[in-house]
């Protein structure tokens, strides 16, 4: 079965006896309901991991801006 859509509206195609390709998404169906649990706890985690390391990245630029602030102004006395 192929979804198209077209606007706002969706199209179902499919070939064949129809009883077939219905048990055919239903098995589909339950493997990805089965599934989803995993793939959500996988996008969580990489989600957690991405904002930690991009506070982390903005954290050490600005202490490295901090660091060489603090070394001109020595350099200067």
């Amino acid at each position: 079965m192929k979804t198209k859509l077209k606007g706002n509206v969706r199209y179902f195609q499919y070939k064949g006896d129809i009883l077939k390709e219905m048990q055919k998404c239903e098995k589909e169906l339950e493997k990805i309901s089965n599934e989803l649990p995993m793939y959500e706890q996988i996008y969580n985690k990489a989600k957690k991991e991405y904002e930690n390391k991009r506070k982390r990245k903005i954290d050490l630029e600005d202490f490295i801006i901090l660091v060489k602030e603090k070394l001109k102004e020595k350099e200067k006395k």
